[in-house]
């Protein structure tokens, strides 16, 4: 902000405040370290911030004070610290008419803080004589903002992936370190350069040749390639590409994760990046600003004020700014006055269409008749949702890694753990099969068990749910060796890996286990992702004599489709319909009807999450041959007696 911003701002509506305690208001108000320096350098005026600046830091506010010529005090500091002699050289400049205007950074470190500093100064005109302003911005918080997106890109370079950014027009902005690896160009040679010049792609499985030109149409993209690496040499890759958008929504750029589906058979989704904006002073004021009488009523209120208020000037001018200040927990503030101007606040702006802006405020008093008797009073505020979004979304991504770390962890060192639930014939009323769910030891208190629904989603999310499948399917079959008939759930990223079939055969035979033991368990929805792959693993498993259920019958439309393409054995009906099918006559409907249809194709029918009696009864009624839930068994670890065998057998 320029010093003629401050003397040319008057409130509208009303009487202004006297204008040199409106200024002083002003620029005291003002987080920047402010002076006007007279051509020859003397400081001319202040501001709180710059005399506090001289305190905070053990020195004499006089020695950088009015009066004292500031070229003199740039030139001493010059002696002892070199960063300083550009600023010098700039201001001089600007003093001398040279230039109208110079901007810089400096370190300006103290024994027990490393701080830096934004200055710039400016050649402007106060009440017709030339002046220079001089505004110092501590931008610490940038560094350090800076910093953390270093680091980020470390923690990317710890991700099994390669990670690559670029600007909307595809330019390389970030390479990480695998990028290197599976790519084959360094870092310094990509960044800066347009992604299609560096990496050739080959069309595989419908993947475009231009993914830029995909994501413009979609907005995200993901499939199969075929890439040309630096030395000429060919890998495919699983890839993903989606826009990155900042704090107002817009795209700004491009971020895409690979993985060399020649070492390994999972990628991990991309870390979204981040940047905070610097905060510029400028010719207007930024943050929300109002000036308020005596009684606290707005006599001004700038533009962005009226925009966080979600009111006009006409609106406003005259109310008290109480009207639509909340406390974060909800509550109402009567009493601005009770903030300590050197410590901002938070509260939440209620908006005129009810929705609430968190936002965080300082205020100070304008001199009156008396320290005890203010004129009025200036508030600043400012609004703080992108913070608050941002520090949501960072620890949610912590969380993120720490539960990746976990999972591979429990797979490295067989931090799984099967528990079974129990299947009853409704006919003979015994149980004849039991379905295997895996859950996760705590690795801070192994007696602790971490149910699926806290691990599986990010397990999946981050391309670690084939091998989860894997180790399943291998303890399963140990289990089946020993004689107990299983149902094993296989996920819709499994069902794409075309080796799995081969390995469940491998492990039939080193286990031993009889093939009619085990059902292995598909979801309709998994169909849908991958009907090809699905159609194929089904009838591979057939071929081997296993059986095949279709679990979550009836929730989609393929449904009747795949009953004449896949050789199902057993229909399992969605327990959304299960669960209400004693009060709600659609969800029998649904159910008699499933029943009907699998009667017509010889397969059996089997219902989930039966819960009480009655519905046990209802379904027995509607000849429903399987059921599981709660009522019959909650799911528990293996039968001790089970675990025993198993370690009597070899392990595959």
């Amino acid at each position: 902000m320029t010093s003629s911003a401050a003397s040319h701002l008057l409130p509208v509506g009303g009487h202004p405040p006297e204008t040199a305690e409106f200024d002083r208001a002003l620029l005291d108000l003002m987080d920047a370290h402010v002076a006007v320096l007279r051509l020859d350098g003397t400081i001319e005026t202040v501001n709180a911030a710059w005399e506090r600046f001289s305190e905070e830091n053990g020195g004499d506010p006089s020695a950088t004070g009015v009066g004292v010529n500031y070229l003199d005090v740039c030139t001493e500091a010059a002696t002892g610290d070199h960063s300083v002699i550009p600023v010098l050289r700039g201001l001089r400049r600007v003093l001398r008419g040279a230039d109208r205007e110079f901007s810089s950074e400096y370190p300006c470190h103290s024994p027990t803080v490393q701080r830096w500093f934004h200055v710039r100064a400016r050649r402007t005109r106060v009440g017709g004589l030339a002046r220079v302003v001089v505004v110092h911005q501590d931008v610490s918080e940038n560094r350090r903002l800076q910093e953390d997106v270093r680091a980020r890109s470390l923690l990317l370079d710890e991700v099994d992936a390669a990670v690559i950014a670029t600007d909307l027009d595809g330019v390389v902005e970030l390479w990480n370190s695998d990028a290197e690896r599976l790519y084959g160009w360094t870092a310094e040679a990509a960044v800066g350069r347009p992604l299609r010049g560096l990496l050739q792609a080959t069309e595989r499985l419908g993947a475009p040749h231009d993914v830029v030109t995909a994501l413009s149409r979609n907005g995200k993209w993901e499939g199969l390639l075929t890439v040309t690496r630096a030395d000429g040499s060919q890998v495919p890759v699983e890839a993903r590409s989606t826009y990155v958008h900042d704090g107002d929504g817009l795209r700004s750029g491009i971020v895409s994760v690979s993985v060399d589906l020649s070492l390994r058979v999972a990628m991990e989704e991309q870390l979204a990046r981040s940047n905070r904006e610097l905060k510029a002073i400028t010719d207007s004021i930024g943050d929300g600003l109002c000036v308020l009488d005596a009684d606290g009523r707005i006599t001004y209120i700038n533009p962005r004020a009226q925009q966080l208020l979600d009111a006009y000037v006409t609106e406003a001018l005259g109310v008290r700014l109480t009207r639509w200040m909340h406390r974060p927990d909800g509550a109402r503030i009567d009493n601005l006055t009770e903030v300590d101007p050197s410590d901002p606040a938070e509260a939440s702006l209620r908006r005129s269409d009810g929705s609430d802006i968190p936002v965080e405020y300082v205020m100070t008093s304008m001199v009156g008749r008396n320290a005890h008797d203010p004129a009025g009073w200036v508030v600043v505020f400012r609004d703080i949702s992108e913070r608050r979004w941002r520090e949501a979304r960072i620890s949610r991504e912590l969380e993120e890694t720490r539960w990746i770390a976990r999972i591979r962890d429990a797979l490295a060192e067989d931090g799984f753990v099967l528990y079974s639930q129990p299947i009853f014939d409704l006919a003979t009323e015994q149980v004849v099969q039991h379905e295997l769910l895996v859950r996760m030891r705590d690795p801070e208190d192994p007696d602790n068990i971490i149910p699926p629904g806290r691990f599986l989603p990010i397990a999946e999310a981050f391309g670690l749910a084939r091998e989860i499948d894997r180790w399943v399917l291998r303890q399963g079959l140990r289990v089946a060796a020993t004689g107990m008939a299983v149902q094993l759930n296989v996920s819709a990223t499994s069902l794409d890996d075309t080796t799995l079939p081969h390995l469940i055969e491998q492990l039939l035979a080193e286990t031993g286990a009889d093939p009619k033991l085990v059902v292995f368990e598909i979801t309709e929805t998994a169909l849908v992702d991958s009907t090809e792959h699905a159609i194929s693993f089904a009838q591979r498993v057939n071929a081997l004599g296993c059986a095949l259920a279709l679990d979550d019958f009836g929730t989609g439309y393929g449904g009747f489709t795949y009953l004449k393409q896949l050789p199902i054995d057993e229909l399992k009906i969605d327990m959304e319909f299960v669960r209400d099918a004693t009060t709600n006559p659609a969800s029998r409907h649904v159910i008699d009807a499933v029943v009907s249809l699998a009667r017509a194709f010889g397969v059996r029918t089997g219902a989930e999450g039966v819960e009480d009696q009655p519905t046990l009864q209802l379904l027995r009624a509607l000849d429903v041959d399987l059921a599981q839930g709660y009522l019959l068994g909650r799911p528990a670890p293996l039968d001790p007696e089970v675990t025993r065998r198993m370690q009597e057998r070899p392990t595959p």
